[in-house]
């Protein structure tokens, strides 16, 4: 499923992120960081969903929205296929995880 979610993210809505989007792919490194950074633990999201409430969450998503809008075509169905064949019942649910992402300093005394 990663493989069909990783191509979905950067082939398919990729193109229509928001420019700033990148800031995020770059974990915000590239926004100046007015403090001296902390190290801090890695940090997950983690919820148990359907795959329906997996395509939910991906058809919210900016560059699906703006996908749609430029092509006059939702994108979702044929993911929704894909997925379908790896996911077996859909009512069933699955642990869905994403990273979070900090960027943690202390204001110098």
């Amino acid at each position: 499923m990663d493989a069909v979610l990783t191509r979905f993210y950067h082939e398919v809505v990729g193109p229509y992120w928001p420019p700033e989007r990148c800031h995020v792919e770059a974990g915000y490194t590239t926004i100046s960081f007015p403090y001296p950074e902390l190290d801090h633990p890695e940090f997950q999201m983690q919820q148990h969903w359907t795959l329906n409430e997996l395509l939910g969450y991906i058809g919210t998503w900016s560059a699906t929205q703006l996908y749609r809008e430029a092509n006059g075509s939702d994108p979702m169905p044929e993911l929704e296929r894909e997925l379908q064949r790896l996911w077996g019942d859909n009512r069933s649910s699955r642990l869905v995880r994403w990273p979070l992402t900090l960027r943690v300093g202390r204001r110098p005394e």
